[in-house]
């Protein structure tokens, strides 16, 4: 008897650890490269040891057999994975949308690294993370992510997930939406760089005497900066609206695994 309830708890520790950890790799600020994976481990595992009584509640432990646990670890890291992966988009938007500015502005060869996507990255794209990083934080978007995460065990059960036609489609949809979101964040930037590279192709064709390349470069920069300046206070609105269509994401993603 003792044996069978060592079994059932340790298993129902396990799949809940897995859940917990593959959020732990994909989401924002816990997938941060910088951290190590001790750390990460280590947080899934307390977070795991947390969220056990909550679980047992919902679904009480029982004994599965041994062949069935890679599969159901398997499923539940999906979920983990799904939850993460929707957060982290809004992230991807923000660093595609400040690689584009970056490369109209002229700093396509200007790049550093980045701890959060791993690569190098433009100067831009890296500022434009960093905000969204203090935004993300200040708003309490990783108290979403957690949140999401706790009710994932009641949306979803343990052994519960299924993957149908609906789940790839709204991933699909999910991940389509990073292109028009990277645009919306720093739009009037972008028209700004277009109307400034329209002027200045006008330039070179009435006066081809001129060297645009000389003047056409500090020109774009120091617009660009302005205009990336003056979309700060819309940025962060932006966000705002678009972390609460991502926590409307997760548990949309949630409904259509289980």
């Amino acid at each position: 008897m003792l044996e069978q309830w060592l079994t059932a708890h340790v298993q129902l520790f396990t799949l809940v650890f897995f859940r917990v950890l593959s959020l732990c790799l994909v989401a924002p600020i816990f997938a941060n490269r910088a951290l190590p994976m001790r750390l990460k481990a280590g947080l899934g595992f307390f977070a795991a040891l947390v969220l056990m009584p909550l679980v047992m509640k919902m679904q009480p432990p029982q004994v599965r057999a041994w062949a069935e646990l890679p599969v159901l670890i398997v499923q539940e890291s999906s979920v983990g994975f799904v939850i993460g992966l929707v957060a982290s988009l809004l992230f991807a938007a923000t660093n595609l949308s400040g690689e584009i500015l970056g490369r109209h502005m002229g700093f396509g060869m200007a790049n550093v690294i980045d701890p959060e996507f791993g690569g190098e990255t433009s100067v831009v794209a890296q500022f434009e993370n960093l905000v969204a990083l203090m935004l993300f934080l200040s708003i309490g978007g990783h108290h979403i992510v957690l949140v999401g995460l706790c009710d994932s065990f009641e949306l979803v059960p343990i052994g519960g997930v299924h993957c149908n036609s609906s789940m790839a489609m709204e991933i699909v949809r999910v991940t389509g939406q990073v292109f028009p979101v990277a645009i919306k964040i720093t739009a009037p930037a972008f028209v700004i760089l277009i109307v400034t590279t329209v002027v200045i192709g006008l330039v070179a064709r009435c006066v081809p005497q001129m060297n645009v390349f000389i003047v056409g470069l500090p020109l774009k920069i120091a617009v660009g900066l302005i205009g990336l300046a003056a979309c700060v206070p819309m940025f962060s609105f932006v966000f705002q609206k678009l972390l609460r269509t991502t926590s409307a994401d997760i548990y949309t993603m949630l409904e259509h695994i289980r």
